[in-house]
């Protein structure tokens, strides 16, 4: 505690004066975090996300429960150092300051197959009248394709592999 004696004097030499006392307590608050929120990624895509937190005693470095699929360093950038597979992974983010305190909060990365199938070979068809139609259609994913559907049943059936082919005379 300091006992300070503040006066003040006008320019007829007129003084007047107060006392008051100044306290100085240590910081003993953790960090706050100023971001953070929950991400949401395409199944294959890259995570990159500069989380940030505030500390009147300067931030020291960031930490990550999860060393094994993401990294984080001391500027708070995250992102994962394997391939992720569509799941979602739940974060524990550690701030501490130059003091040694440090706080902690918990995010997701949800992990999503977002992307549509993409066809590899499909082809118009012109045939003769009286020709059966037979075409193997074949699709790629990110993750895998699951089955193909046709709109005119009433006509062609496709299979889940892909092999079209009409049920009726055309």
């Amino acid at each position: 505690v300091y006992d300070l004696n503040i006066s003040v004097n006008d320019t007829s030499n007129n003084t007047n004066y107060s006392i008051i006392w100044v306290n100085v307590t240590a910081d003993v608050s953790p960090p706050e975090f100023t971001n953070m929120d929950n991400q949401t990624i395409d199944f294959g895509s890259i995570l990159g996300y500069d989380i940030n937190a505030t500390d009147p005693n300067n931030l020291s470095c960031f930490e990550v429960n999860d060393t094994t699929t993401f990294q984080i360093n001391c500027t708070g950038f995250l992102e994962n150092i394997t391939a992720l597979s569509i799941a979602t992974y739940w974060l524990n983010i550690t701030v501490n300051d130059t003091l040694g305190y440090n706080t902690s909060d918990i995010i997701f990365v949800n992990v999503t197959d977002g992307s549509a199938p993409t066809f590899t070979n499909i082809n118009n068809e012109s045939l003769e009248l009286g020709v059966a139609l037979t075409q193997d259609i074949n699709a790629t994913d990110d993750v895998a394709v699951d089955c193909f559907t046709v709109n005119d049943t009433t006509n062609f059936q496709i299979n889940c592999s892909g092999f079209l082919e009409n049920i009726t005379a055309l």
